[in-house]
């Protein structure tokens, strides 16, 4: 009896609301981060799910092992996400393939323009008006979301969005999370990394 119990004491300890949050999240393909800003304060607040699961890290591990899937924690962005969850893999190499094509085309634009690439997550930068229309007029980009099945700038900055990899400030500028931010800095290292005459031109 004292061995089922502690098997099954985890449970007693995670909030049943917190624990479907948590998956209603993974499900809709979005990273949990530490930090989520709220537009009312101007300012950073911890997430209440990024607790949960930093503080029930193996109860989580393990509950979704069980259904088929892989918690994963990035220490240097702050953010969790799950690989495997209720995905086929045509469908997640497409959402991979969006989020990568978004995030390297912003590096390379912003890059470009002598920006650094620091203030796409500042909430003091991110990309405004006059930037959204300087993107809008880079015809070769448009061709590269157009093949990820992308319609328009419009579109690519709302998927980042919905998965958590940007949010809107409180002056309407686009902002990369922690996990955005991450991602890019990732690209942008093995973009570096390939020797010169194998990185793409543009």
């Amino acid at each position: 009896m004292t061995n089922e119990h502690q098997r099954f004491s985890s449970f007693d300890l995670v909030s049943a609301k917190d624990s479907r949050n948590v998956y209603k999240a993974f499900q809709a393909g979005k990273v949990i981060t530490k930090f989520l800003f709220n537009n009312g304060t101007g300012s950073y607040t911890e997430s209440h799910l990024y607790q949960s699961l930093f503080n029930h890290l193996d109860h989580y591990t393990t509950l979704y092992s069980h259904i088929g899937s892989k918690l994963v924690f990035e220490p240097e962005g702050d953010f969790f996400y799950i690989r495997g969850l209720d995905l086929d893999e045509d469908e997640s190499d497409a959402t991979a393939l969006k989020i990568q094509a978004t995030l390297i085309l912003l590096g390379s634009i912003f890059t470009r323009r002598g920006f650094n690439l620091e203030h796409l997550s500042s909430i003091q930068y991110g990309i405004d008006d006059n930037d959204l229309i300087y993107l809008k007029a880079q015809s070769e980009s448009l061709d590269i979301l157009k093949t990820c099945k992308l319609e328009n700038w419009e579109d690519a900055l709302s998927f980042l969005v919905k998965r958590n990899i940007a949010f809107y400030n409180h002056h309407n500028n686009l902002i990369l999370t922690s996990a955005g931010q991450y991602f890019l800095n990732k690209l942008v290292d093995s973009y570096n990394s390939r020797p010169e005459d194998e990185r793409p031109v543009g």
